[in-house]
């Protein structure tokens, strides 16, 4: 009798947890398309997760709580610096999908233009890093990865309206 007690308060809390996670993805996702509440998330969240993810050895990412995160390394394409980028990815099969939308700016986010020069890439995932190669999707290709990425963070819709008459931007990072 208590096994299945125990089964059953566990599986609640599994289900309050998950309606947790849902519930605060869902005020997140809010947030992230909110035009007064947007600008300041621009330039804190990257910038924590960089730090969080430098100070664990790459293992958490302060944006895993609510998306996968990937620190994608590049180079800057007019400075030639090493740059480290945290962006929300979807596995799929053995290649990673990211898309370049800016937050929904009227302009491409500077990786993604740096990996379009230079595709050589290397990506971190729970610390363990690995190079890799970058690929614009186009056609069908970007339209599939697109919905799999709206799915996974529905703020992507607004994003693209947001961002004007931009085609907004998705890769696959295929590890080499």
């Amino acid at each position: 009798m208590s096994g299945g007690w125990a089964k059953l308060v566990l599986m609640n809390a599994s289900q309050s947890g998950q309606a947790l996670a849902a519930r605060t993805k869902s005020l997140v996702a809010k947030m992230t398309t909110n035009p007064r509440i947007q600008p300041l998330l621009r330039r804190v969240v990257p910038t924590s997760d960089r730090i969080l993810a430098r100070l664990t050895g790459g293992r958490l990412h302060l944006s895993d709580a609510i998306l996968p995160t990937l620190i994608l390394h590049h180079t800057g394409r007019k400075s030639g610096h090493a740059r480290a980028t945290p962006l929300a990815h979807l596995v799929d099969g053995d290649r990673y999908l990211v898309v370049g939308s800016n937050w929904g700016q009227a302009s491409h986010p500077a990786w993604a233009l740096n990996i379009t020069d230079e595709p050589r890439v290397e990506i971190e995932v729970k610390g363990r890093r690995f190079p890799a190669v970058a690929n614009r999707l186009t056609g069908t290709d970007r339209a599939d990865a697109w919905e799999r990425m709206r799915t996974l963070w529905p703020s992507f819709d607004t994003y693209e309206v947001t961002s004007g008459e931009r085609d907004i931007r998705v890769f696959e990072l295929i590890p080499t």
